[in-house]
């Protein structure tokens, strides 16, 4: 065994730990003052240089203080307790497959172990440990793998388990290895590691998942709170024709009145029935609503707001899908164009039906750059988690539908172009 050429010290095989530990946790949470707190673990591991052979019931426990001081050392340097006692497991299986595959070699090319010197097998050794470690880092950085169990699986559990028992009871109890042992180990570490590689896999799906979900229920939220805005605005605009339908029945009243009071009063009904010409009027209730209300919205804003929409396509449309679009559509170019200077704050839309596709058009004026990613326009906002879901739930309607959204910026006019088939 090429053990017995190396080391009489257990310091090696806690470096092992440590190391095959560091690459499963490459990606975890770090505590702070990291590297520092990695030094002080590697120098203080140099006191198991001296640590004998501890033989109790007949049974060597060097193996296994020198796990559980890896497992406190994975406390000290990380967060999440799960991830850490999972990962540590996984990196005893990670040191156990790659030590027995270097012996397994070892005694296939070395039958008499006298033909190799002490500095030949600490070559040999580092070889082993260096090309299968590196490898093994490699995937780990290269998948960019961040390993999260809030809940461990049981089947992720028993298998890190088994890998644990198994390698202390073959790395204690058996003294002579043989073939066979070397492989049934070679392979119960191999496939530990697997499974739980999969586990790591399975638990970044499912986190992908869970953010999806959450974004589809806020997105879905979102909706309905738009619905209920609608619902307000509805309401509003029920009391604005309420109140046009009385100016005309108060026009009978100036008959009483002489010409200087009759002006006056007209005056004033004038003002405030011209609100009455931002009431929209597109065939479809739903979108009557929401222009109706982005226009008033606008001219409070002093936005030059234009549009031509045929509202009868949306008919078959779900309200609250149909409400937040044209609503988050109107509501990001509103926030765009408040921000110019009066004379630049405009917005087109015209929204109709084009051969088998409804197709809604959009621009607005924007003198600042868009940045964007895949095609989609990035908020500019410092606080990006809590902004950008009006963008989202544009294109998350539209995909609801068969549709696409396509964005573009140029010569400071922004636009969205939205295609639903029929």
């Amino acid at each position: 065994m090429i053990g017995k050429i190396l080391f009489a010290h257990f310091y090696n095989l806690y470096l092992e730990f440590l190391i095959a530990q560091f690459i499963f946790m490459f990606n975890g949470q770090r505590r702070k003052y990291y590297w520092w707190r990695l030094l002080i673990a590697a120098v203080a591991g140099c006191g198991f240089y001296f640590l004998p052979t501890l033989n109790f019931l007949d049974f060597n426990w060097s193996y296994s203080v020198v796990f559980l001081s890896i497992l406190i050392v994975g406390f000290f340097l990380y967060k999440k307790p799960s991830m850490i006692f999972v990962c540590t497991i996984t990196g005893y299986a990670l040191q156990h497959l790659t030590w027995n595959i270097m012996e397994l070699f070892f005694e296939l090319a070395y039958p008499n172990e006298d033909a190799l010197s002490r500095a030949g097998a600490i070559a040999y050794y580092l070889f082993f440990f260096f090309v299968f470690y590196f490898i093994t880092f490699l995937i780990i950085w290269k998948r960019k793998v961040f390993i999260d169990f809030d809940i461990i699986s049981p089947s992720t559990m028993i298998a890190t388990l088994v890998v644990l028992v198994v390698s202390l009871i073959l790395s204690e109890k058996v003294k002579n290895w043989d073939y066979i042992l070397r492989l049934y180990s070679i392979v119960s570490s191999l496939l530990a590691i697997l499974v739980v590689s999969g586990a790591f896999k399975l638990s970044d799906n499912q986190k992908k998942q869970i953010e999806l979900e959450q974004n589809n229920r806020m997105l879905q939220s979102m909706i309905e709170e738009k619905a209920n805005q609608q619902k307000l605005a509805k309401e509003t605009i029920d009391i604005i024709n309420m109140k046009a339908h009385d100016m005309k029945n108060q026009i009978s009243v100036l008959k009483n009145l002489n010409q200087a009071e009759q002006s006056s009063y007209i005056d004033e009904m004038s003002k405030s029935i011209d609100i009455y010409n931002d009431i929209a009027k597109t065939g479809n209730d739903v979108l009557d609503i929401v222009l109706t209300q982005k226009s008033l919205l606008c001219t409070s804003k002093h936005i030059k707001f234009t549009y031509i929409c045929d509202g009868v396509p949306f008919q078959k449309m779900d309200p609250m899908d149909a409400t937040a679009l044209f609503a988050n559509l109107l509501d990001n170019a509103v926030e765009a164009v408040e921000k110019e200077d009066e004379e630049n704050r405009i917005i087109k839309l015209n929204a109709n039906i084009k051969g088998n596709f409804i197709c809604i058009h959009m621009e607005n004026y924007c003198s600042k750059d868009i940045k964007f990613v895949n095609g989609v326009p990035q908020t500019n906002k410092e606080d990006k988690s809590k902004h950008g879901f009006g963008t989202k739930s544009i294109m998350y309607i539209a995909q609801k539908y068969n549709g696409n959204v396509t964005f573009s910026y140029k010569e400071n006019i922004f636009s969205v172009n939205i295609l639903i088939p029929v």
